[in-house]
């Protein structure tokens, strides 16, 4: 007499085994997830913060070339890198400038180095900044 004794399906220990595995790997896939959104918003607010830095420096690019310096040569002054839907600043950030007079005032045309620099603090709590050089012509007029 031939006797097997065949049980189909899984034991208690081989199903918590695979419960286990797969709650370790959506875990982590639910941390690299997060992990990408955090650093996708961070590269969106240093898109803004770029864009109100260019828009910043062709003011005073404009400024220069058009004879209107400010009284102060350098000044750090507040701004807001983004609103929320109701019109609230949501990220804070800074503005600097600094116009330096590189060419004697006898001259034709007058060269002016402006540097122009933003600051804020991201989303994971570190003070960003960004920073440009540029130089502006002011050319005066001739009769």
């Amino acid at each position: 007499m031939n006797c097997t004794n065949i049980k189909l399906g899984f034991t208690l220990a081989e199903l918590l085994a695979g419960v286990v595995i797969t709650a370790i790997a959506a875990g982590a896939l639910m941390h690299g997830i997060t992990l990408a959104k955090t650093n996708i918003r961070s590269i969106q607010i240093e898109e803004l913060a770029f864009n109100k830095l260019q828009s910043h420096t062709e003011y005073w690019k404009g400024n220069i070339a058009a004879g209107r310096n400010p009284l102060s040569s350098s000044k750090w002054s507040s701004t807001c890198i983004e609103f929320n839907e109701i019109g609230e600043c949501k990220i804070q950030g800074e503005l600097f400038y600094d116009i330096i007079n590189i060419s004697p005032s006898g001259r034709r045309a007058q060269s002016s180095r402006l540097i122009t620099k933003i600051r804020w603090i991201d989303n994971f709590e570190k003070t960003r900044l960004l920073e440009f050089n540029t130089s502006q012509f002011r050319f005066r007029k001739s009769y």
